[in-house]
C-alpha cells in the first residue's frame, strides 16, 4: 500500500493522494486525524483505508510495509514525515515544492510530481487519460518488483 501521514487539514493536499489512489484503485492508508476527515472519506474509493491517529510504534509498522509515502503539501517548510519515511527506507512521492526540494533526492530517496498537475479532479487542466498514464508511470517506477 501507499501511505499518507499528515494532519488532515486544509492545505496538506491529502485529497490529491486520496483522489489519485481512488481513481486508479491503488491501496492507500491515510494515517492521521483532522478537520478534513469527513470530506476525504466522501471522495475516497474502496482502495483507501483511514487508520486514524497512530502511535510511534504503529507508524514504524506502517513505514515497514509501505510501497511509498505520498506527500502532497506544497507549503511544507521542512516536512519531518518525509524525512522519517526516508530514514525508514521508504521512498517518497512528493510535490515538487517547499521543504521537499531540500529533503527528497529524485531517483534515490523518491520522486517529485509537479504541483497543479495532480490537482483537484474537478479543476485540473489535463485529461484523465494523461493523468492515469503519468501517475501509473510514477507508481511503477517506484514500486518494487514482487
Amino acid at each position: 500500500y501507499f501511505l499518507t501521514l499528515n494532519r488532515l487539514s486544509r492545505g496538506k493536499g491529502t485529497e490529491i493522494a486520496v483522489a489519485a489512489c481512488s481513481e486508479l484503485n491503488l491501496p492507500l492508508k491515510v494515517a492521521s486525524v483532522g478537520s478534513e476527515v469527513s470530506k476525504l472519506k466522501s471522495i475516497a474509493g474502496k482502495s483507501v483505508e483511514f487508520v486514524g491517529e497512530v502511535t510511534e510504534e504503529e507508524k514504524a509498522k506502517l513505514f515497514s510495509e509501505a510501497i511509498a509515502l505520498i506527500a502532497c503539501s506544497e507549503d511544507e517548510d521542512f516536512g519531518i514525515t518525509v524525512v522519517e519515511a526516508q530514514a525508514a527506507g521508504v521512498p517518497v512521492i512528493a510535490a515538487k515544492a517547499g521543504g521537499h526540494l531540500e529533503t527528497v533526492i529524485p531517483g534515490k530517496t523518491g520522486e517529485f510530481y509537479t504541483p497543479g498537475f495532480l490537482g483537484d479532479f474537478k479543476t485540473y487542466k489535463f485529461s484523465k487519460e494523461n493523468f492515469k498514464k503519468e501517475i501509473l508511470e510514477l507508481v511503477q517506477k517506484n514500486t518494487p518488483n514482487t
